[in-house]
């Protein structure tokens, strides 16, 4: 695939300018919001069409599923795990260190949880290597149709046509300073894209025809130093993971439109309880008789007139509806319920106890085996980016990683007990024989392999032992003719034996 040329550049760029495109853009992109808490505005869109009279007077709920799944899932970078490579290690742990790359793969990990895909960049800035997580509205690839190989990377960032709803923060006007990613002016596309072998950055650019058409011009922009358009590093410099076994793209995550009817019904599960604690004021007014605006809240005073003699007066009086908020919240809660079941998040409590909240039961959550699975595949994805990193070292000289095989150690998960239960859990199994000490040092420390749980039982034995000498040696100092006696047990207890014999 040359990407130098315009048919081809042009093909890809009406691709991911086309409806279907755009559209997955905007739900990743509304995906990504939701996920880093700023949902608010999808929530308050979707009131604004359920209650286009009265949706500015409700209490708006605002609680991320998204986030607090992610969160709860996306540990398997929680510790740094221990990269070798032969003579290399130290050269390219320096490596990742300065570039940050541990903070690119717990990225990396956020935006594969969230979108069932991600795409890693090894990039060079500033003579440095640096990990990149691009996110699912920002990059696309080409992948073949029978092995599933990638073979062409683009990048193209966002502009206001993905990022804005009818209540975001947008100005349409590109500030100096650092500002809302909601907001964005570019007239133009800019297209970055890959191939092993080349590398090329075109602009898609619309303008006005002869007869008033919209004409698209694809321009090439030339890149500085490489005129001719080669990618110098001979592969391309990211890696490409999806859940999905599919050449396609994973179906987009429902925990988006999860989250989002939760705040709904939440909204409506407030609104209802405020209603029910101020009620709705309603005033009966004599025939002719009439009263300005009133407004009505928490403090509401109302002056009505009395008239002499008549015989219907003025009268003001709440309705309260009085709503089964239990049952609204026992429905709020189970809705949530199976929303992290299907996530992968079930409490080990009984159902009566989710009462307790729904933080309770993320916590005690059990999602050790989606964590592992995920290290598993992220181990293949590391050699495949250490691969890169080498690459760069070839190409550029900077430092030479070598050939050696590259290996990783992701470090256990530790039980989230406490450390009475732990103890009493090991006590209890060694009383009945079913583990040994060994295996009872790796439950209390699991990163332990079986010669590290050894050494660490021989360093305590030797440290008891020490302990106990020195106890004896201080009571013997503080006891003289101790020695002698414990030297002559046998003679002290036959002239015991012998008294005895004597009195008797």
């Amino acid at each position: 695939m040359d990407i130098r040329t315009p048919a081809i550049a042009q093909t890809l760029i009406e691709d991911i300018e086309a409806n279907q495109t755009q559209d997955r853009r905007i739900a990743e992109y509304k995906a990504y919001k939701v996920e880093t808490g700023a949902q608010r505005e999808y929530i308050v869109e979707r009131l604004q069409e359920l209650f286009p009279e009265s949706y500015t007077t409700m209490r708006i709920s605002d609680v991320s599923l998204s986030k607090k799944v992610n969160t709860k899932l996306s540990k398997a970078y929680k510790e740094k795990p221990i990269r070798t490579m032969g003579e290399a290690t130290e050269t390219l742990n320096d490596v990742y260190e300065m570039g940050y790359f541990n903070k690119g793969f717990k990225d990396f990990e956020r935006d594969f949880n969230r979108q069932h895909y991600g795409l890693l960049w090894v990039n060079r800035v500033d003579d440095m290597l640096c990990l990149h997580s691009l996110k699912g509205f920002e990059s696309f690839v080409v992948r073949d149709q029978r092995s599933g190989a990638l073979k062409a990377v683009i990048i193209n960032y966002p502009d206001a046509e993905i990022t804005t709803t009818t209540t975001s923060d947008t100005d349409y006007m590109e500030q100096i300073i650092a500002e809302s990613q909601n907001d964005s002016s570019a007239t133009g596309r800019v297209y970055a894209m890959w191939t092993a072998d080349y590398h090329a950055v075109w602009k898609s650019r619309v303008s006005q025809g002869v007869k008033g058409s919209v004409v698209k011009e694809i321009i090439n922009m030339p890149i500085e130093g490489n005129e001719s358009m080669i990618n110098p590093l001979g592969m391309l410099p990211f890696v490409f993971a999806s859940k999905s076994s599919a050449i396609d793209l994973p179906f987009v995550n429902p925990i988006t439109e999860q989250s989002i009817v939760y705040n709904l019904l939440a909204s409506d599960l407030l609104t209802a309880s405020s209603l029910q604690g101020y009620g709705q004021l309603v005033l009966k007014m004599p025939e002719g008789y009439e009263m300005a605006k009133l407004h009505t809240g928490m403090t509401t005073a109302i002056n009505l007139p009395l008239v002499d003699s008549a015989e219907n007066q003025a009268d003001a009086s709440y309705i309260n509806a009085n709503p089964d908020l239990s049952g609204m919240q026992d429905v709020l809660r189970d809705y949530a319920e199976q929303v992290l079941s299907e996530h992968g998040i079930t409490a080990s409590q009984a159902a009566g106890e989710f009462s307790s909240g729904l933080e309770r039961l993320i916590a005690n959550a059990d999602v050790s085996d989606y964590i592992n699975a995920n290290q598993m595949y992220f181990a293949e994805l590391e050699k495949q980016v250490a691969n890169i990193v080498r690459r760069y070292g070839e190409v550029y000289g900077d430092f030479n990683l070598g050939d050696e095989d590259f290996r990783i150690v992701f470090p256990k998960a530790k039980v989230m007990i406490s450390d009475q239960e732990t103890l009493a859990n090991i006590k209890t199994r060694m009383e009945l024989g079913l583990i040994t000490e060994v295996e009872a040092m790796q439950v209390i420390d699991p990163n332990l392999d079986d010669d590290q749980a050894r050494e660490k039982l021989e360093e305590i034995k030797q440290e008891k032992q020490m302990k106990m000498q020195s106890f004896i040696g201080g009571v013997n100092a503080n006891r003289p003719g101790q020695d002698q006696l414990r030297d002559e047990p046998r003679q002290v207890q036959e002239v015991g034996q012998g008294a005895q014999g004597q009195e008797g």
